[in-house]
This record gives structure tokens, C-alpha cells and sequence, in this order.
């Protein structure tokens, strides 16, 4: 009996041990039937399987760092062909977990390791031939957590592959391609603006601002009064560091943020603020800030945030657009990371120069840096809608008609001639140049003064120029926009008609085209004669004996404005006698211009709206 119970115990210990040898750290059963762990060190420093490869800095290989990659196709992944016995849960599990709005695009990867992650580790995922690498998104799944979260990853130099640096060692990863995402176009209103019937019909939200923190962490200030929610849009409050953009708060944002107790106070009253009425959340307008308090005000978002989403609000931060250095780009005080892992979304200011929207222009290449940054989901542009005064190497926001005031107006000498006598019909402003339209769209007028320096160039951001500014800006399929100054005065009238059209995915009702003048000649209504000439060319006229009243004009082709009319008389010219005198009304003629001076450049007032977006 003693024998046999000994017998038992050897049996259950060897059959014990035998288990636990399939057990990590052991894993006979893997080591001997399933892929082997390959090593990665200094002397061989990537793996690569299935368009993946994982890959270390040789200088900080260290080592026991071991790695093994499986993959799963994507027509495994999307059901079409049924997963093996071990990834059918795991399949199921993650497929629904997928945002209906991405689509798969390449395997889906499983990765496990074995010993020490090193300090660098760099995975990259072959992008799909004929596929763009900046319309696709690197995704991993957290099984813990039990949904897909966005990796930042940027192209490769050759556009081949989508490479991101990771701290761990994601357990399952794919690359993804987003559907078409509906713009969301919202707008700024300042205090002292009003929001116009079409203005509200356009956004989808609204930012009042006029609201800045104080030194102890609470709020000062007022918001447009008219804003209000229930009206149809969602209302979202600006808190910004500034009243104008000029002269920043610097001293106050600085002492919230390093302070940990300020902080937490602030964030305590723009919680409090946000909670006292029916608003969708607050935006976060902290400008200037220095790499000194990067990790601060991402420590700031980071806590802001998870206050705001226990009490199911959304947290909005916007940050300028990112410097460039070489093929690089730097954000200075704003982590974008971290801010795009912490809030619901980041309105980035774009630049005001023109220019900046042409073909690879920086706005292009910064955009394309930003989605490799943060979820395109959660970005959005902020642009300004106002025309731009360009002087000396600096961008300043102007209303479109200031922009077109230097040309002056139609006046035209001798005001009575004989028929058949010359005439001739000038503009009264400044000697102008139309700019030759390049890539970035955007109709240009230069003026100069009377020695011929230049003066200044008028950027004319007219319906078609900003129309195509945000269809570049689409292509990269970002979720919407943010009009800075759309309640402000100044903007050209068919902008509201290009916001439209944008929002609702229409096609645009013109192209861009160069500017030019086209002079008109009417008489009873009548086009007798229209030319197109440069804004420097005189435009002369013989009138001959039929009319004894013509209006010249000049309108712009490429934007829209009129910059007359002036009327041309014949002297000789007997009025028609009319049957029904009692009947007719009498003709009411334009004044000829008396007053020739040449205008004077506008100067834009120092507070034209520079709202966050």
C-alpha cells in the first residue's frame, strides 16, 4: 500500500513539473512547435516578417530582448475567411471594437516579446502599392482596455512605410484607412460681434470668447451675451490667455501651470464654469508658451481632461502651427502627442501668409506631420476668413474692401466731350500690379508708392481662394474647421457661399482665376462695349452721337467689386423728346468724381479678430 501511494505522488509530481515546463518562463511547447523568440541586439538590431519590421537602436540594444511576430490577414480579420482555433476570439473581440470609420488595410500583426523593451524601438508597416502613406493611420489594440487606440507614426523618407517609436511592444497592430469624414465647421464670436441668421445656419459650433484666467486660477472677463445654448448649435467657450492676440498673459499661464496647487484650482474653476450651463465643453487658448512648460501644460490637459470627461464634457486645445526646421517640425511649448492623446480634439492656427497654402507649401507639409502626430479625427483647422495686408515681410488680417480701397475709383476726363471725341476713364488710387496667380490660389494686388517702391500687397481671400484652401486641407481628411473671424466685419460676400459648399460636400461654384479690370461701357442698360486691361492701363472711350449719358465702370475679374461708375455726357447731343413726360421718371445721373487724391493704404486696427478656432 505504501509502495503504491509513493507511486502515485512520483506521478503527480512528474506530471506537475511536466505542466509547468509548457509555462513561462519555460514554454517548452512554444520553444519546441511554435515560432522561436528572435533576438534583437547591437549585432542584429531588426525583424522583419509580412510587412512588418520591428527594429532597435544598436546603441541601446542592452540585451534578452526577444521578439516574435505573427500575422493575421485582413480577410481573416474582416470575416471573410474563418480565423484558426486560437485567434477566433481574439478576432472577434477586436473586429467589433472597430471604429466603423476605418478600414483595414494591411494583416493585422501580433507581436509578443520576451525580456527587457530597450530605451529605442522603432516598427514600420509596408503601406499598400498605390496606396497614399498620408491618408492611412497606424492603430493598436489594447485588450485591456478592449478598443483600438491611434499610434503617431510618420512615412518613411520614401513614403514606403508608416514607422512609429514605441515604448512597449504593442500585442496586436495594423495600418488602417479612414472613410471620409463630414466636415465640421465652427466659428469664433468676440464680444461686441453679432452672429447673423446664415452665420449660426453654417457652424455647427459656436466659440464665444472674451474670458481669461486670473492669477488665482479663476475666470474674468464676459462672453457675447447673444450666444447662448438651445439655439441649435453646440456652444463651446473660449478661455484664453490674451484679449489681444498682441499681448499675451504669459506671467499668469506660467505660474498656474508650475504651480501645482494653482493648477489644480484653475482647473477646478474651468470645471465649475463649464458645468453651470448646458455647454458641450470649453476650448483652451493658451498661446506663447515656451518648451519650458511643454510637460507642464501637457500635465494640465492631461488632468483637465479627465475631469471633463467624468462629468461628460469635451476639452478643446488649440495650438499654433508648428515651425519648421529643415524636414522637421517643431511645436515648442504644445506636446501635440500628448495634447491629441488627451483632448477630444486640437484646432491648429494656420498661418496667415498666403502663400503657405501653395502646392508642398508649408501648410501641407506641417498638415501632413500633424496627422502622423494625432488622430486626424480630432483635428481641426483654424482659418481666418479676412483678406491679408502683406508690408515688409509681415501678415496682417484686413477687410476685403480696405484691400481693394488703394485702386482708388473710376473717374473719367473731359466729364462732357463732342462725339466722337476721345475720352478717357482711369482708376484715382495708387499705381497697382495684379499678381500672377500661383498654387496657393489667391488673388494679389500690389501698390506702390509714387517714387515706385512697393508699398504693400493685398491678399484677397475671396469665395473661390478659400474654397480651395480647405479642399487641400480635406484631402487629408481631418474632421472639420473653425472660421476665426465669420461674425467680424470685412469678409468678401461669397466666402459664406464657399463655407457652405464645404460643409456640405458640394462642389465649388467657381475656380479660382487671376484679377483683371474689365471696363463696361452702358447706355438705357445696355452693354455698348466691355475690355479687359491692367488696373496701370487708361481706358479710352469715343462716344459717338446716339447717347448724351454713358456709364463707365470697372469691375474686378477674379474677385468680386465695382470701382464706379463715373458718367461720360455728349455735349451736342439732343435729348429725345418723350410722348408721355408725365410718365417718365426723371433720369437721375451719377456724379462725376471731383475728388482725385490718391487714397491712402488702410492700416488694420490692432484688435481685428485673431480668435483661437
Amino acid at each position: 500500500m505504501g509502495c503504491a501511494l509513493a507511486a502515485v505522488i512520483i506521478l503527480v509530481v512528474l506530471a506537475l513539473v511536466g505542466v509547468a515546463m509548457f509555462l513561462p518562463p519555460f514554454s517548452v511547447g512554444e520553444r519546441l512547435f511554435s515560432t522561436p523568440y528572435k533576438s534583437l541586439s547591437a549585432q542584429s538590431s531588426s525583424l522583419s516578417q509580412n510587412g512588418l519590421t520591428l527594429s532597435v537602436d544598436p546603441a541601446k540594444a542592452g540585451s534578452g530582448f526577444g521578439v516574435r511576430i505573427s500575422a493575421i490577414a485582413s480577410g481573416v480579420f474582416e470575416g471573410q475567411t474563418a480565423p484558426n482555433a486560437q485567434d477566433a476570439a481574439w478576432v472577434k473581440t477586436a473586429h467589433a471594437a472597430l471604429a466603423p470609420a476605418l478600414t483595414l488595410v494591411s494583416n493585422v500583426y501580433g507581436l509578443q516579446s520576451q525580456g527587457p523593451v530597450p530605451a529605442s524601438l522603432s516598427l514600420s508597416i509596408a503601406v499598400p502599392q498605390g496606396m497614399n502613406a498620408t491618408q492611412l493611420d497606424l492603430y493598436r489594440f489594447d485588450s485591456q482596455a478592449g478598443r483600438w487606440e491611434f499610434v503617431p507614426a510618420q512615412p518613411s523618407p520614401d513614403a514606403a512605410t508608416l514607422v512609429a517609436n514605441v515604448k512597449s511592444v504593442p500585442e496586436h497592430v495594423g495600418l488602417f484607412k479612414s472613410a471620409h469624414l463630414v466636415p465640421v465647421v465652427g466659428a469664433v464670436v468676440d464680444v461686441g460681434q453679432t452672429l447673423s441668421q446664415p452665420d449660426a445656419r453654417l457652424a455647427n459650433v459656436i466659440y464665444p470668447s472674451g474670458l481669461q484666467p486670473s492669477p488665482a486660477g479663476t475666470l474674468q472677463g464676459v462672453l457675447p451675451s447673444e450666444i447662448m445654448p438651445g439655439k441649435g448649435y453646440a456652444v463651446i467657450p473660449v478661455i484664453r490667455n490674451f484679449t489681444n492676440p498682441a499681448a499675451l498673459d504669459l506671467a499668469t499661464i506660467t505660474s498656474l501651470l508650475q504651480n501645482s496647487a494653482l493648477r489644480a484650482a484653475h482647473e477646478d474653476r474651468l470645471l465649475e464654469f463649464a458645468t453651470s450651463k448646458s455647454y458641450v465643453g470649453l476650448a483652451i487658448d493658451y498661446r506663447g508658451l515656451g518648451t519650458d512648460l511643454r510637460d507642464n501644460f501637457s500635465a494640465f490637459i492631461s488632468e483637465l481632461a479627465q475631469k471633463f470627461h467624468n462629468a461628460n464634457l469635451t476639452l478643446s486645445v488649440v495650438v499654433p502651427f508648428p515651425g519648421q526646421q529643415g524636414n522637421s517640425f517643431d511645436s515648442a511649448g504644445y506636446d501635440w502627442q500628448a495634447l491629441g492623446a488627451s483632448a477630444d480634439s486640437l484646432e491648429v492656427l494656420m498661418p496667415l501668409d498666403p502663400q503657405a497654402f501653395a502646392d508642398n507649401g508649408l501648410v501641407s507639409s506641417g498638415l501632413r506631420w500633424a496627422v502622423g502626430q494625432v488622430n486626424r479625427a480630432r483635428i481641426q483647422i483654424a482659418v481666418s476668413l479676412m483678406s491679408v495686408q502683406q508690408t515688409s515681410g509681415s501678415f496682417i488680417p484686413i477687410a476685403y474692401s480696405d484691400a481693394l480701397a488703394p485702386l482708388g475709383q473710376v473717374i473719367v476726363k473731359p466729364g462732357v466731350v463732342q462725339p466722337q471725341a476721345p475720352a478717357q476713364a482711369a482708376l484715382t488710387g495708387y499705381n497697382a500690379q495684379f499678381v500672377a496667380l500661383d498654387s496657393s490660389d489667391t488673388p494679389a494686388v500690389k501698390y506702390f508708392g509714387p517714387d515706385g517702391t512697393l508699398a504693400s500687397t493685398m491678399w484677397l481671400t475671396t469665395g473661390p481662394a478659400l474654397r480651395a484652401r480647405l479642399d487641400k486641407i480635406s484631402a487629408l481628411n481631418i474632421a472639420g474647421i473653425v472660421a476665426l473671424d465669420l461674425a467680424a466685419p470685412g469678409i468678401a460676400p461669397d466666402c459664406l457661399n464657399a463655407l457652405s459648399t464645404f460643409k456640405l460636400t458640394q462642389p465649388p461654384g467657381a475656380q479660382p482665376s487671376a484679377l483683371a479690370l474689365r471696363w463696361t461701357v452702358m447706355a438705357n442698360g445696355k452693354v455698348l462695349l466691355a475690355a479687359t486691361a491692367a488696373p496701370g492701363t487708361p481706358f479710352i472711350y469715343q462716344a459717338d452721337a446716339s447717347n448724351d449719358s454713358l456709364v463707365i465702370n470697372a469691375e474686378l475679374v477674379g474677385a468680386s467689386g465695382t470701382l464706379g461708375p463715373a458718367v461720360l455726357r455728349v455735349a451736342s447731343v439732343t435729348p429725345t423728346p418723350t410722348t408721355t413726360p408725365t410718365s417718365t421718371p426723371t433720369p437721375t445721373n451719377t456724379p462725376i468724381p471731383t475728388n482725385t487724391r490718391t487714397p491712402t493704404l488702410p492700416v488694420p486696427a490692432t484688435n481685428t479678430p485673431q480668435a483661437h478656432g
